[in-house]
């Protein structure tokens, strides 16, 4: 079984472009996964996509001028922890069926 980290799951999320719009003013984070665990930059290398919607109050919190990689895309956001959790929970559950 493949077994991801938390701190893997930060690290690509923070170093890849994985959170984009979606048709409804929602911010969704992707991450990709090939079957043996390894995180990639994209669906077309990927094997499993798992998605999580990030809180929208997390633009509340923020002066206008904020930057999202420098001020949401840190351990201790709680928006950004709750993502990573999510998705950490799903690639868990994935993988242990799998």
């Amino acid at each position: 079984m493949a077994k991801l980290t938390k701190d893997e799951i930060r690290s690509a999320l923070q170093e890849f472009s994985s959170c984009e719009p979606d048709d409804f003013g929602n911010d969704i984070y992707y991450l990709w996964v090939k079957d043996d665990g390894q995180i990639v930059d994209g669906y077309m290398d990927a094997d499993q996509c798992f998605q999580c919607k990030i809180d929208s109050r997390v633009n509340d919190d923020f002066p206008e001028d904020y930057d999202w990689r420098k001020d949401v895309e840190v351990e201790g956001n709680k928006y950004f922890d709750a993502v990573v959790d999510d998705l950490y929970n799903q690639a868990k559950e994935y993988f242990e069926k799998n």
